[in-house]
Parts: C-alpha cells; sequence; structure tokens
C-alpha cells in the first residue's frame, strides 16, 4: 500500500512539473510571437502562431489545474479479520489449509497471482499506440494538440459559434496549426492556394471522421472555403455528421 501510493504521487508530481514546463515554454513562445507581429501585424503566419499557441496555453492550463485539484489517491482495503493461509505442522513443513476460509483465501490469492501474470504478459506484448508519449516516441516528434477523448457517441458537430468547451476549442488549434504548417510550404506554380489535409487511421473507431467533420467546420468558421470529400466507402459518415439531416442514400448505395 505505501508503495503504490509513493508511486502515484511520484507519477502526478512528474505530470505537473512537465505540464509547468510546458507552460512556461509556450508562454516564451507567444511572447517572441507577440513582438514578431508587433513588428508585422499583416503577417498571417505569425496571427496563426499566435493563435495555436496561444490555445494550447489554455489546454495545458486546464490540465495542470485539473490535475492540481485531483487530489484522490489509490488506497486498498486490507482483509479485517486475517486467517491463516499455511500452517505449520509437527514436523516444521507446510501444510494445506483446513478450514473452508482459508482455502478460499489461498484460492483468491493464486487467481489474483495468475492474472497478473497473465496481465503483465498481455501489456509487454501489446503494440498498439495508447499513449501520446508513445506515439511521440514512434514518430520521433512531439504532438502539436491533443483531442480529448469524450465518452459516449457523438453524432453531430462540436465546432459550432456557440459552443467554446474544451474539445471545440481544440479542433480549433488543430485549424490553425494546420494553417500555419500549410502556409509555410511553398505555393504551388500554377498560382492555386487550394490545399489537401488527409485525415487517415488505422482501423475503425480512430475517430477520423470526428476529426474530418470538425476540423472542416473550425476551418469555415475561420472565413474559409472548404470542400469535405469521405473516403472511407465501407461506413460512410461523414455526410450524417456536417449535414443535419443527413440526406437520403444514393440509389446505387443499398
Amino acid at each position: 500500500m505505501t508503495f503504490i501510493a509513493e508511486h502515484q504521487d511520484d507519477v502526478r508530481t512528474a505530470r505537473l512539473d512537465r505540464l509547468l514546463k510546458h507552460q512556461a515554454e509556450l508562454e516564451k513562445d507567444i511572447k517572441d510571437l507577440q513582438k514578431d507581429l508587433a513588428a508585422s501585424p499583416d503577417d498571417e503566419l505569425v496571427q496563426a502562431k499566435l493563435d495555436a499557441a496561444s490555445r494550447q496555453y489554455g489546454i495545458v492550463s486546464e490540465q495542470y489545474d485539473s490535475l492540481s485539484a485531483d487530489t484522490a489517491t489509490l488506497t486498498l482495503t486490507p482483509i479485517e479479520r486475517g486467517v491463516a493461509i499455511a500452517q505449520t505442522n509437527t514436523s516444521g513443513g507446510l501444510a494445506a489449509p483446513k478450514s473452508r476460509t482459508s482455502r478460499g483465501l489461498l484460492g483468491l490469492l493464486i487467481g489474483l497471482s495468475a492474472g497478473i501474470g497473465v496481465a503483465l504478459v498481455l501489456v509487454r506484448s501489446d503494440r498498439r499506440v495508447r499513449t501520446r508519449n508513445q506515439a511521440e516516441h514512434i514518430f520521433g516528434g512531439a504532438a502539436s494538440v491533443t483531442i480529448p477523448l469524450v465518452p459516449g457517441s457523438n453524432e453531430s458537430l462540436e465546432v459550432r459559434p456557440d459552443n467554446h468547451d474544451q474539445l471545440s476549442d481544440a479542433y480549433r488549434t488543430l485549424r490553425s496549426i494546420v494553417t500555419f504548417s500549410q502556409a509555410a510550404l511553398p505555393r504551388p506554380r500554377d498560382g492555386r492556394k487550394a490545399r489537401v489535409t488527409l485525415v487517415i487511421g488505422a482501423g475503425p473507431g480512430d475517430g477520423k471522421t470526428s476529426v474530418a467533420a470538425n476540423l472542416a467546420a473550425a476551418a469555415a468558421e475561420a472565413g474559409r472555403r472548404v470542400i469535405a470529400v469521405n473516403a472511407d466507402f465501407r461506413r460512410p459518415t461523414l455526410m450524417a455528421r456536417i449535414v443535419q439531416p443527413p440526406p437520403p442514400p444514393l440509389p446505387w448505395w443499398s
């Protein structure tokens, strides 16, 4: 119990330190960008970077406040009445428990130990990307924005003019990051300004439709002309997210 409590405190302290460090870095970036914007008020790239940095600073601040306010501690409830699991016989060896309660506790501990062993093996053999740190380690770079995981089924857009919560602002931050990253790329020789943003994922339920729909809504909210193309021919649900009520299916789709 002491080890679990100390380990939990160490993990929480390390996360708070990382958030404070990231917050300080964002403050420095925001100050530098404000100076650059003051020197060049019409620079759209600097404005987009400042917008993204400000939203990211707000997300980090919310995460820090939420983690600071969470003081819950993992505890274990000990058995109120301990029963001997193994009794020492007269020959000095260990004998099987005689009471039904002792045998039940022995079976419980054996099953618990086996379950923990299987769980450790499964964790070590799992190669799926589950955390932000794993993704950053695999791709060799820092994630610019994190879309918070909201439980439940969501069949509508989060980015709306009257909605400014953490989830919708995360999509707006993603829009700003995409905007200034595309602005830094060389323009095509024919002078077209259109850019293509491809949203892909390895499997179903990864959030491809949610990201594509809300990113398109965030870009349209900023005054851009957006064309959303659904390339998922097995489960095409992008139109239902954007258009309410959804249009009837095409004649050949059924």
